[in-house]
């Protein structure tokens, strides 16, 4: 009583005395429970032990084989079968060796025409050309006259009397200071004494 006491005055001496009690009692409980208690299974909650045990279930794979060896026809398929795993790497298997086409050698291409170069224009000719130069009148034996005409171009002289050929010209007139010339039936042409004259022959 004096115990109950203190513990309503709160006394620490009698609460520290309460607490060992209450350890040690504890402490006895549950070391007889667990050493000297009946070892018998526990019943589930809301059952007696009158009561008949309960059939254990069939596993579903059992169920599974069963309907299959009670059913001959074709089998459905299993969900719940699972295939063997497949290695990570696994051996590629040998392909057979195609027989190796040699290369064809592939065909050229058709060079493309040139096209035709175009040519320069033909350079054209020259016309041919002669020079004279009337170097004077010259008095033969006989009393006659004649004119001295140098060709420049081609180094040398002519001596003509009236009439003759003076290509391309003709002759008409020998005069002491030129000579007339005429070619054809175009007007007639006087040639300078000292002068060079150059014609382009027809």
């Amino acid at each position: 009583m004096k115990l109950i006491q203190s513990l309503k005055e709160g006394d620490p001496q009698a609460i520290a005395i309460t607490s060992v009690l209450v350890f040690f009692g504890c402490a006895c409980w549950f070391s007889w429970t667990l050493l000297m208690g009946n070892r018998e299974e526990a019943l589930p909650f809301g059952s007696s032990r009158n009561q008949a045990p309960q059939p254990t279930p069939t596993p579903l794979s059992a169920m599974i084989m069963e309907q299959q060896a009670l059913d001959p026809g074709e089998r459905p398929p299993n969900p719940f079968y699972k295939a063997a795993p497949r290695p990570r790497n696994p051996k590629p298997t040998p392909k057979p060796d195609k027989p190796r086409n040699p290369r064809q050698p592939r065909p050229k291409a058709t060079p493309r025409p040139t096209p035709p170069e175009e040519l320069p224009p033909p350079t054209p000719v020259p016309p041919e050309t002669v020079t004279y130069l009337y170097a004077g009148v010259l008095t033969r034996p006989d009393g006659s006259t004649v004119a001295f005409v140098r060709r420049p171009k081609q180094g040398d002289a002519l001596i003509l009397k009236e009439g003759e050929a003076l290509p391309p010209f003709t002759l008409l007139q020998i005069g002491k200071d030129n000579i007339e010339v005429q070619l054809g039936e175009d007007p007639p042409v006087l040639l300078q004494r000292g002068e060079t004259n150059t014609f382009e022959l027809p």
